[in-house]
């Protein structure tokens, strides 16, 4: 249990760090004018808490935690992929197919959980894990 909570921690001082260290900045002004990217930034503090949630589930071996976590986030994989990232914009199929392949990983982690496969499932969430880190590294 403790360290679910230092994930959850971790993970939204990490995303709330990115916020808040981006504070001002002239690209904000520019997002409130993009709806698209407004509800990326959003979304992403939900992102951090719903990661923590689907690894405890896991943990636990509870496919319906792991299904109803997962789903928050799967129910935003389609603004993901239609965003434009910070930056590298010349890269932008590449910032599609990370988006694709996050939410490819999701759907995996979440049907080996129902199957009760709850190794693989962990295997495919670090998959998705990854992802938001390569993503976030590369494109913000």
């Amino acid at each position: 249990m403790k360290r679910v909570m230092a994930i959850t921690i971790c993970a939204f001082l990490l995303i709330q760090g990115g916020a808040f260290a981006q504070e001002g900045e002239k690209h904000e002004k520019k997002h409130k004018a993009n709806a698209q990217m407004q509800k990326l930034h959003d979304m992403m503090p939900m992102y951090g808490m719903a990661l923590a949630k689907v690894e405890a589930a896991l943990e636990k071996k509870d496919p319906v935690a792991v299904e109803t976590e997962a789903g928050k986030m799967l129910a935003t994989t389609a603004n993901l992929k239609k965003a434009k990232p910070h930056k590298n914009l010349k890269q932008l199929k590449t910032f599609r197919s990370i988006a694709a392949g996050f939410e490819s990983d999701l759907k995996e982690t979440v049907a080996l959980a129902k199957k009760g496969d709850f190794a693989k499932a962990r295997d495919a969430f670090k998959k998705a894990e990854a992802k938001c880190a390569e993503c976030h590294a590369k494109f913000r």
